[in-house]
This record gives structure tokens, sequence and C-alpha cells, in this order.
């Protein structure tokens, strides 16, 4: 019996041809694919993930900075700044698809630190101005970190810094620019400081309410090598002894001044003005005009020149010293 003819097998002739076609149709390649991250700053390390269907199995991957790949998810580094287009070749046994994704990944680059320092030996303490001579290479720079040796750090551009002791400082700036990117230069033992020294002085008074007064001064100076000292007490007379004294014969309001020189070439000059006076101290004091019982007041001293040492009544029955008393 012969069916070539009989309408049912046509149908099903023309059932299966269509099932094929279906099958061939959602079987057919479509290449695609990602990358993480997609930006960043270089060196930059990429993962490419397939996400291809289909029914891939090859691949051909051009990752853009000359590394050709047939891994089904490779994964790259991007040394060079700029921008990279990725393409994917996939196959089967029956097609293949391709897709290239225009500059899919972009590298940004690494800015380039850079600095001076307006003097990198002397005498300390040395007052150093750093400059910045960054390069951002991307935008520009946002953030400055300084690392300035001596435990001192910095977040502006051009810092001031000064060093008050010896030794040999290393000086760090990290800089991070508009793009995100970060790089540190480091300078080792970048400030070198060896001599030095650094001027102070107390000092205590007889009788300062009337002249004649007489003053006496502790020098607490310290340096490198032997020192020597200069005292202008502010009334004319001056010394070269270690802890002199001076007389006042006059009232007055006097500036003092101690200059220390070590045998290296060193100096540092302390200056306290008007910080001795003589029959010229005028009491002064701020407090509320009313408050509430059971309250606390506070007395603020604003003698002229400032008192080192007072002495208070406070009304109530208490006595207090210092500068800012309460009760």
């Amino acid at each position: 019996m012969k069916f070539s003819g009989h309408p049912v097998l046509r149908t099903l002739c023309v059932l299966a041809c269509f099932l094929g076609l279906m099958q061939t149709a959602s079987a057919q390649l479509h290449a695609d694919f990602s990358a993480s991250p997609a930006t960043g700053c270089a060196p930059m390390f990429v993962h490419f993930t397939d996400l291809s269907t289909g029914g891939a199995s090859s691949w051909k991957w051009d990752l853009g900075n000359g590394t050709v790949s047939f891994l089904q998810n490779p994964s790259t580094t991007y040394f060079t700044p700029g921008k990279y287009s990725i393409k994917l070749v996939v196959k089967n046994a029956g097609s293949s698809d391709s897709l290239v994704k225009t500059s899919l990944v972009v590298v940004n680059a690494l800015p380039k630190p850079s600095f001076t320092a307006s003097d990198t030996t002397g005498c300390y303490p040395l007052t150093v101005h750093f400059t910045d001579q960054s390069n951002a290479q991307e935008g520009n720079i946002v953030k400055w970190e300084w690392d300035l040796g001596d435990g001192a750090v910095s977040s502006l551009p051009n810092p001031v810094h000064v060093y008050t002791g010896p030794g040999n400082y290393n000086v760090i700036l990290r800089v991070t620019n508009s793009a995100g990117c970060t790089q540190t230069l480091s300078k080792a033992q970048y400030i070198k400081l060896k001599d030095g020294v650094k001027a102070d002085f107390s000092y205590t008074g007889s009788n300062q309410c009337a002249p004649p007064s007489t003053i006496h001064f502790t020098n607490k100076s310290n340096g490198t090598g032997s020192l020597s000292y200069l005292w202008l007490f502010g009334d004319g007379n001056s010394s070269v002894q270690a802890n002199p004294a001076n007389t006042y014969m006059s009232a007055g309001l006097y500036t003092l001044q101690l200059i220390v020189r070590n045998d290296a070439g060193c100096i540092d000059t302390l200056t306290k003005k008007d910080s001795i006076a003589v029959g010229v101290m005028h009491a002064g004091f701020l407090a509320p005009d009313s408050v509430c019982q059971n309250t606390t007041v506070q007395f603020t001293n604003t003698s002229q020149p400032v008192s080192g040492n007072s002495i208070w009544d406070l009304g109530n029955g208490a006595k207090a010293t210092g500068n800012a008393p309460a009760t």
C-alpha cells in the first residue's frame, strides 16, 4: 500500500519540518559577554564572563591589549591607560557568531606625585615650605595626604611645617585624582637636620609693683654643641650670662628677647612682648551682673598686662588663684 500521497502523511511531514526548523532556530548561536570591572585605575585586573546563548562549544577572545584567549571566561590585566574594545567569537558544530563591544574597558591613568621643599638641610627649628608638583594624568588632583616624617600630617596642597629637633625625616605624599586613582611618592631621609638650638626661658620678680624691680631669669634653652646667649631686657640693658638678673629702674612695659647661638652657627630667638610690667599693672575682671541662687559664677581676669599670678577674694569667703576661677 502506498501512503506517499495520503493527506495525513503530508501533514505529518510538514509538521516534522516545522519542528526541525524551530529546533534549529532555538539553537542558533548568539554571542554576548560582560566585564568586571569595566572601569578602573591602571594596573587593572578584569574578568570576562561569557553570556552567549545557543550552546557554544568554543570561544575566541581578543581582549584588546594583545591578549587572545580560548577560555570560556578569561581574565587579563591592563597596565596601560586607555579604552579597550573587546571581541568574542563563539562556535558550535553548526554555526558561529561574534560580538565586538567598543571601548568596553576604560583604564584610567594613575597620578604622578611630585613635590619639592624650600629647605632640606639646616638648623632646627627649621621652617619648611612644601610645594606639590604632582601631575593628575586624569582630571585634576582632588586629595593630598602628607606624612612629614616627625609625626605631623597634612591634607593641604602646599603645607608649611616646622621641624624642631635633629633627625633624618622621610616625607611621603599620596595624591588622588578626580578619576579616583591614587599614587604615593616617598622620599627617604629627605629632611636632614643635625644641628640646632631652641631658645626658652622663664623669670621671677622680687617686686614689680614699683621701680626699682629686680627680675631673675632662668635659661631653659637647649641645642647641639656649646651654646652662647644674648639677653635683651627691653630697658637698654643686656647680658651674655646663662641665667642673669636685671633691675628695672623705671616704670613701664618691657619686651624680653633671648638670642641663642651654637658653635655650628645655628641661631634661635625667643621674644616675649610686653612681658615685664613695672609699676603699670591694671587689675580688671569680667563677671555677670546677676545670677540665680546656687548657680556657679565664672570670673575672667582682664588685667593688663596679662598677670602671671593672681589672688582672688570672691566675696563669699572663698579665695582663689589663676586667671579664671569659679565659685
